[in-house]
């Protein structure tokens, strides 16, 4: 129930969205930056688990800049 709950917010997830959430957790996102980051998430939604972070992240900074990728480790240190 949980997880379809999850993939449901993923799927619906929007750049804008996504900064205001980030937002609430003291991260700031540019809407480029969204926009990057948004699709990356719905791609791997099914793997979006802590037995997966090391892997996804890895794959994650291919795809962002330095900066970028930064701002993603503060955010997710801060959520999980």
């Amino acid at each position: 129930m949980m997880n379809d709950m999850y993939a449901l917010f993923i799927s619906t997830l929007t750049p804008e969205t996504a900064i205001k959430l980030a937002k609430k957790y003291g991260v700031n996102f540019t809407m480029e930056e969204a926009k990057i980051i948004v699709p990356f998430i719905k791609a791997h939604k099914n793997e979006l688990k802590k037995e997966n972070k090391a892997k996804l992240m890895a794959e994650g900074k291919k795809v962002v800049a330095p900066e970028t990728y930064r701002k993603i480790e503060q955010l997710i240190n801060r959520v999980m």
